[in-house]
């Protein structure tokens, strides 16, 4: 599981590809290692999925993944996943709590002031 976790995202390695030209002299070319790129599509097939930083982040998990489609599949049937995902359900949002107490709050004053 832990092969699709993306710790910290290393600096590209350039190789060096070696060619041979007509005189005999092998030249070396660097090439440089592309990395996948996060697409917006994915969002609305994992709710869980967001874009943090160009690289795929299950807020479920708290975790940084590779953007692999194959990669973000696998991570949606872990058991684990499944279990923060229904943690995270039943969980207060900060915003709907923070509005009942805001409503709680102004029915006191209102009590209080008549």
């Amino acid at each position: 599981m832990d092969r699709f976790v993306i710790r910290k995202r290393p600096a590209p390695p350039e190789e060096e590809h070696e060619t041979s030209s007509d005189s005999g002299r092998s030249e070396t070319h660097p090439v440089k290692q592309t990395w996948r790129k996060f697409r917006n599509d994915w969002l609305s097939r994992f709710s869980w999925l967001r874009n943090k930083d160009g690289c795929s982040y299950c807020i479920a998990c708290d975790k940084k993944l590779s953007n692999h489609l194959s990669f973000i599949k696998k991570h949606n049937v872990f058991p684990i996943h499944k279990q923060n995902e229904q943690k995270k359900k039943h969980q207060i949002q900060m915003d709907k709590f923070l509005d009942e107490e805001h409503q709680q709050m102004s029915k006191q004053v209102h009590h209080a002031e008549l």
